[in-house]
């Protein structure tokens, strides 16, 4: 088992996928693109205007993943048996995010949500594209939650039932060279104001965000 200890994200590219169905809140960006490029300007000819291109987040800052979207990550690796650090690499894509309150949760659920909670589950695809094999630990757990007043709320995980979520991210450990998951995970905001999740490694690095759209 190697654990994942720091991240940094590198670029957005938009995957064309669509969100998964069912009775929620999701985002769909099937179409967009963030853009790297630049305009060069060329100084014996007139400067043309262009339309403004998007910029991408910063690298210093997480990503705020739209569906559709993934981030490209160098990680720190640990091997457990001598403590040695490597560097890992993965692509991660958010497929969907589906938000459910106390009184449209599915069947079979999570049995305790209260009028003040909601269940979110967010899907995503995770890629190995390093070497080395990757932990998924930052994929489904060490996540937390702010709202977009500043409140934080706590974050439990949460239980779907299989027929609602097929692959759930929670029974995979660990990614071999070349070998991708696509599942998801499930957890209980205690609030239910819009925010954001926040996708942490083990050393509390943020790797990246999910927005929520709160429920009523």
């Amino acid at each position: 088992m190697k654990r994942v200890v720091a991240a940094t994200g590198a670029a957005l590219v938009l995957f064309g996928g669509a969100a998964a169905c069912g009775t929620s809140t999701s985002e769909d960006t099937s179409g967009d693109t963030v853009s790297t490029e630049t305009q060069k300007k060329t100084p014996s000819e007139p400067q043309q205007d262009t339309p403004s291109e998007s910029q991408p987040e910063s690298s210093s800052q997480p990503a705020t993943l739209k569906a559709g979207e993934t981030v490209h990550l160098k990680t720190a690796e640990i091997s457990d048996e001598d403590f040695s650090t490597f560097e890992g690499s993965a692509d991660v894509t958010l497929v969907s995010v589906k938000e459910y309150g106390s009184a449209d949760l599915p069947a079979d659920s999570y049995a305790d949500l209260s009028q003040g909670d909601e269940l979110v589950v967010v899907t995503l695809k995770v890629e190995n594209t390093g070497e080395d094999q990757i932990d998924m630990m930052p994929y489904n757990s060490n996540i937390t939650w702010t709202g977009e007043d500043g409140q934080v709320a706590g974050v439990d995980p949460g239980y779907l039932d299989e027929a609602y979520l097929p692959e759930d991210l929670t029974s995979t450990d660990s990614l071999q060279p070349g070998e991708h998951v696509q599942g998801g995970t499930v957890v209980v905001i205690h609030a239910t104001q819009p925010g954001k999740l926040h996708f942490a490694d083990d050393g509390d690095n943020r790797l990246f965000d999910v927005a929520t759209q709160g429920v009523g």
